[in-house]
């Protein structure tokens, strides 16, 4: 169970509960697509048909804060008995465990017209240094180059893997053709055993986020690139210097555990995303090595801050920043993805949003704030990116 070490809002009062053991009041049904981010919630199967399973999709719609179901949809067996490991461009990528199938498919977005939905199924992908029953369960993230929909434009699928292991395959575009082989970069330096895959539209390449260390090694400029022209590493030029803040902020943040994500704007600008994340028990902060002699149902690991940082082109200095204007973006086990506020009126600019546990948060990126937003407690960490037709 997590929190969030921060402020929050009141919580939402129950309400009487449907089918599915749903709450009423948190279920719309959907008439018309969905032209807004939602988070990508379980399927409830409510019958079958031959090749596959009639299902409610459901997911959480940010711009209305509820719950919104698509009912009676056909779901392919291909797809029903796999599970998502990540989702880029809006498409939602899946595995299946038993046979390592991926598909590739649009038509677990709500706002792809019905008319425009696709499964793209791809080899089985057995990473050489992992074991079939984990392979699913060891996907850090996934990230296409393109849509698979631009007929005119190759789209690559690149899965990351925890550890030193990526692998990458054609799933669109005129050169794809049925057969398509994964092709494997098992040789990846250390330092990347935890990093994410982003891809660049900047500069047509897959790039892997920085190491998780704040203060940057002096060695880690010479890493050689890795063998695909197409793979590259961000290469931070400096330390990420941290604001002023009180003493004790600073102690609490020095100890916590700190992850980087990469978000490219659409007019290319990159961001650098440190999440900062820590423990408690009781409300107190818990340190690396405390842990050993306290209740586990007790500690609760919490995002603490978040800190976002602006590479300049010219200077090569990864500045601090507070504001980035009229946008907000999106995190979560999805490729991290940043939309204009003003194309969706409902939602916050200069915010961050991302789940966790059973909540949905918004980052005030400015005044460092959380405030917690309503839902019935049933919350995935995939966001889907609207698919504009």
């Amino acid at each position: 169970m997590s929190m969030v070490l921060a402020r929050r809002i009141p919580k939402v009062g129950k309400s009487r509960v449907g089918f599915s053991g749903l709450p009423l009041l948190a279920i719309r049904l959907l008439t018309t697509r969905l032209s807004s981010p939602c988070l990508l919630l379980p399927m409830d199967v409510v019958g079958d048909y031959p090749g596959g399973k009639v299902a409610n999709l459901n997911f959480y719609d940010l711009e209305m804060q509820k719950r919104v179901t698509v009912a009676e949809r056909r779901v392919p067996e291909s797809i029903h008995l796999s599970r998502p490991i990540g989702s880029s461009r809006g498409w939602v990528v899946l595995m299946n465990n038993e046979d390592l199938t991926v598909h590739v498919t649009n038509m677990l977005n709500p706002s792809a017209p019905e008319s425009s939905h696709r499964v793209i199924s791809l080899p089985p992908l057995m990473p050489p240094d992992l074991s079939q029953p984990k392979a699913s369960l060891q996907v850090r993230n996934v990230s296409l180059s393109s849509s698979p929909d631009n007929r005119d434009e190759v789209c690559v699928v690149a899965v990351k893997f925890r550890g030193s292991c990526i692998s990458f395959c054609i799933v669109g575009g005129s050169k794809w053709r049925q057969g398509s082989k994964w092709r494997h970069a098992d040789s990846l330096s250390s330092r990347c055993n935890h990093s994410l895959v982003v891809y660049s539209s900047k500069d047509y390449t897959f790039c892997l986020t920085p190491a998780t260390n704040t203060v940057l090694r002096k060695d880690a400029r010479k890493m050689p690139e890795p063998l695909l022209s197409f793979l590259t590493y961000y290469r931070q030029t400096g330390p990420l210097k941290q604001p002023k803040t009180g003493e004790y902020e600073y102690e609490l943040l020095r100890r916590c555990k700190r992850t980087k994500h990469l978000v490219e704007s659409p007019s290319g600008d990159l961001f650098i995303i440190v999440k900062y994340v820590f423990k408690t028990c009781v409300g107190r902060p818990v340190f690396p090595g405390e842990t050993r002699d306290l209740e586990p149902t007790e500690v609760k690991t919490g995002t603490r801050r978040f800190m976002l940082y602006r590479p300049d082109p010219t200077t090569r200095v990864e500045s601090y920043v507070q504001d980035i204007g009229d946008f907000c973006i999106f995190l979560g086990k999805n490729e991290p993805f940043i939309l204009p506020t003003t194309m969706h009126p409902g939602l916050k600019p200069n915010s961050i949003y991302f789940t966790e546990g059973k909540q949905v948060y918004l980052y005030n990126i400015t005044d460092q704030t959380f405030s917690q937003l309503p839902n019935d407690g049933l919350v995935s960490s995939i966001w889907l990116q609207p698919i504009l037709h």
